[in-house]
Order: C-alpha cells, then structure tokens, then sequence
C-alpha cells in the first residue's frame, strides 16, 4: 500500500516538473520558435486523453511521454528526443475525429520508441525515410492496439496529399532529396499493413 501511495505521489509530481521540462527545452529550439501551448483546454485535454491510450498500446512507461500541442496555423507535428511529442493547433483541428489524432500521435510516439530500441538512425535521407515508413507502421499497430480505427492513418495521409496537390506541388515528385517518403508511397505502405490484419 505504501509503495502505491509512493508511486501515485510521484507520479503527480514528476507529471508537472517533465512537462516544465519538456517546454523549456522546446523554446530553445529555433524551429518551434511559434508560441508554445495553446490555451485551449479542450485541445490539451483531448490530446492528453488519446495520447495516453497510445502511450499504453505502446507498452511506454505510464505518463513517461510529454504531450505539447503548440498555438500553430500550419499542419504539423513532430517527435522531440527523447520523449516529448508535438501536435500544432491546426493537425488538431484538421483531424476528422479520435482515430485520426490517434493515427498523428502513433506516428510519433513511434519515433520515441524507435529512438529509445535502436538510437537515433536518420544519418542519411534514406535511412530518415526508413524511420518515417517503420514509424508509420509502429504508429497504426499502436492505433489498432488502442482500440482505434488503423484505416485514419491512410484517410488523413490521402487528405494530406490532397491539400498537397491543391496548393500546386507534384505529388509524384521524386522524394529522394528529402527525409520523408511522398504520401503516396506512406500510403501504399499503411494499405499493405492494413491488408496483413
């Protein structure tokens, strides 16, 4: 009972001091330069709640990741070593409902666990895209585990892909230049997962 007691107490404390934590290192790093956290406590909440059930189906330690949603117009999120991930106010909003915030956090609570198993790989772009498409897989079985639908993944990479197109990029385009594969081979990639359940 003492030792439950303990862990529960901790557990309220150290949850404030990571999140402190997690945010100080963040506003050090140029890229994320937008301001921070959103105030919104739905966000927050809903995001805490979900990623929390992905946390569990990645068999993380409890309350060991910290989930930021940062006040940004722009889609976007992104895994921090070595356990805190981002979520932009708008990836939020786009999202069409709980599997595909559930399909958003997956992938990078995928990263997290990636880096934590084998270091961080990405030294080249192919070895990046390797992480990106491991990262997606590990992103839909954390999904599925969690009871989620794993088809959100290819739903909000289609629509990903068709705000791509409509902003006039090619999304045929060689993706060899960059560290993340072109949606339209995420997507033939997360069908092929999907097909093997």
């Amino acid at each position: 009972y003492i030792l439950k007691l303990w862990v529960w107490e901790y557990s309220i404390i150290r949850r404030p001091v990571q999140t402190y934590r997690a945010k100080k290192r963040i506003s050090r790093v140029p890229s994320q330069s937008c301001r921070l956290e959103t105030k919104d406590k739905v966000i927050i909440e809903n995001v805490e709640r979900v990623g929390r059930r992905i946390e569990a189906a990645a068999e993380c330690a409890k309350h060991s990741i910290v989930f930021l949603v940062k006040n940004d117009n722009r889609i976007s999120a992104s895994a921090c070593s070595p356990n805190i991930v981002l979520i932009s106010t708008e990836a939020y909003r786009d999202c069409r409902n709980e599997d595909e915030l559930a399909a958003l956090l997956g992938h990078e609570v995928g990263h997290i666990v990636i880096w934590k198993e084998q270091g961080r790989l990405e030294r080249s772009l192919e070895e990046g895209r390797a992480v990106e498409f491991q990262a997606d897989k590990l992103g839909v079985e954390f999904a599925k585990k969690a009871g989620y639908n794993p088809n959100a993944a290819v739903q909000w990479d289609w629509r990903i892909m068709g705000y791509q197109y409509r902003m006039g990029l090619d999304i045929h385009a060689d993706d060899s230049s960059s560290t993340h594969p072109s949606q339209i081979k995420r997507i033939r990639a997360i069908n092929q997962i999907l097909e093997s359940y």
